[in-house]
């Protein structure tokens, strides 16, 4: 998995030179100056705004702004702004991939990174260390999550998205653009929605990659979405020559990991230092592994071997250190962000019924952890102090800007499904499904075509999705 989780001093010559094209009733009003971000050269920038947008007074708090001037000579006034996922994520750091991925998008157009509040380098709020068993117990975490808000140098009911996508309006005016190009991955393509649906007149085109629409509720489909994902691994695996034969018995072998592990947690002979412990695969672990490993197209290569190697040489350990060195760092990583925690206890898409997640998951082998998860949420959320309607973001409704959308069909959390019903929000749209991929982007080769021809064209129908027929399925991994 390689997901992926991280001023002021410049001439007014070279600001105007930067600025040089843009159509914009005034000037910019941030400074920026060279920088290195990430290893890349780059300019950044702080931007000031209050915590509490409406009152426009009390704390104020400062944004974080990377952006990767336009390399060419014919620069276009309208720039590329990009939301990260998460809820969470650090938008400076797609820097590197960005000024190598999208280096054709970026002869034209400035690329603008924007840290969402509360994290990354705008105003971040951690959380201290998530210690023991907190993470498994609701009451503990509940008492933690207490102490971590009350802690926090911040009103936390207005770290929200509607919040974010509000000060990114006002950066974008800052610099002195117009109209703007958006686009955001994951949660990232929830921004995307919120800010299409308070900034419309601004948005000359919105991208989502792997992506939901808002009104569909995501967290309570992830077990059955995550299921749909594994069969098609285990049809994919079975209709293949080479994989059949390594592994000629795959879904009753996953079913007799699933009877094992749900009997009791299997010790395994790896050292936890953290814990001072060996390390036991619960079956929360297991089925977590799963679905993280679904979640990438080459770790969900490996998945029929997993499998298979657990039931014939009792290899609970390669299962065991893939929690502990892939999915432990980012559960922490989530947990301990005040933001994160107050978005997906309080914004309307994230709606987390346990007994709506219980009815969607039957049959799936995710149900269990989920529905536990599920109720987790309903105890600790109700503890946190909720946002004003005015922190929170509209309905949404229907928009005729050119949307672009690019989800996957093997995505454990975002499947085909998730954006079925668009036409009737952006009549204006057009939906593409990469074959054989999950939700990691792996290869940026067709994603990137597809994104440059659309924001070079601002027209869904000048969109050419023939790399898509180009896409091949990983490899599984049938070694011994």
């Amino acid at each position: 998995m390689n997901h992926t989780r991280i001023h002021l001093f410049l001439l007014l010559a070279l600001l105007l030179t930067a600025c040089q094209g843009i159509n914009s009733p005034s000037q910019p009003r941030i400074k920026l100056t060279d920088c290195t971000v990430y290893g890349v050269s780059a300019q950044c920038g702080k931007y000031s705004v209050y915590e509490n947008r409406t009152a426009q007074t009390g704390r104020q708090i400062e944004l974080n702004i990377v952006l990767l001037p336009a390399s060419g000579n014919q620069r276009q006034a309208d720039p590329f702004f990009y939301f990260a996922g998460g809820p969470g994520g650090v938008a400076a750091a797609y820097a590197p991939p960005f000024l190598k991925e999208l280096s054709e998008l970026n002869q034209e157009r400035d690329i603008v990174l924007v840290d969402q509040r509360g994290a990354g380098g705008s105003y971040p709020l951690p959380c201290p260390p998530l210690e023991g068993a907190a993470s498994n117990a609701a009451n503990k975490l509940t008492a933690y999550y207490n102490a971590c808000v009350e802690g926090l140098d911040a009103d936390i009911r207005w770290y929200t998205t509607k919040t974010y996508v509000d000060d990114v309006y006002d950066v974008r005016q800052a610099l002195g653009y117009d109209k703007i190009n958006i686009a955001g991955e994951s949660y990232g393509g929830t921004v995307v929605q919120v800010y299409l649906n308070e900034h419309p007149e601004t948005v000359r085109t919105a991208t989502m990659l792997r992506s939901t629409l808002l009104a569909y509720p995501i967290l309570e489909h992830f077990a059955d979405s995550s299921q749909r994902a594994l069969d098609l691994v285990f049809q994919r695996c079975a209709q293949d020559l080479a994989c059949h034969k390594a592994f000629p018995a795959l879904k009753d072998e996953f079913s007799a990991l699933q009877a094992q592990v749900e009997k009791g947690p299997v010790l395994t002979s790896l050292w936890d230092a953290a814990t001072a412990s060996r390390i036991v695969v619960t079956a929360d672990m297991f089925s977590s592994v799963i679905h993280y490993m679904l979640m990438g197209a080459d770790t969900a290569a490996g998945i029929p071997r997993l499998i298979h190697r657990a039931v014939v040489a009792n290899g609970w350990e390669a299962i065991g250190k893939f929690y502990i060195q892939q999915i432990k760092p980012l559960q922490s990583i989530a947990l301990q962000q005040g933001m994160s925690i107050n978005i997906l206890c309080t914004e309307p898409w994230a709606r987390y019924q346990p007994e709506q997640v219980a009815q969607n998951s039957k049959g799936s082998y995710f149900s269990a952890a989920q529905v536990a998860q599920a109720q987790l949420f309903a105890q600790f959320c109700t503890t946190l102090p909720a946002p004003g309607p005015e922190a929170m973001y509209a309905a949404p409704r229907p928009e005729d800007a050119p949307v672009l959308v690019l989800n996957t069909n093997e995505d454990p959390q975002n499947p085909p499904a998730n954006v079925a019903d668009i036409a009737h929000l952006y009549p204006n749209s057009l939906v593409l499904i990469e074959p054989y991929r999950g939700h990691y982007i792996t290869d940026w080769s067709c994603t990137r075509d597809l994104l440059t021809d659309f924001i070079q064209a601002s027209d869904v129908k000048a969109v050419k999705p023939d790399c898509l027929q180009e896409i091949t399925p990983i490899p599984f991994d049938v070694n011994p």
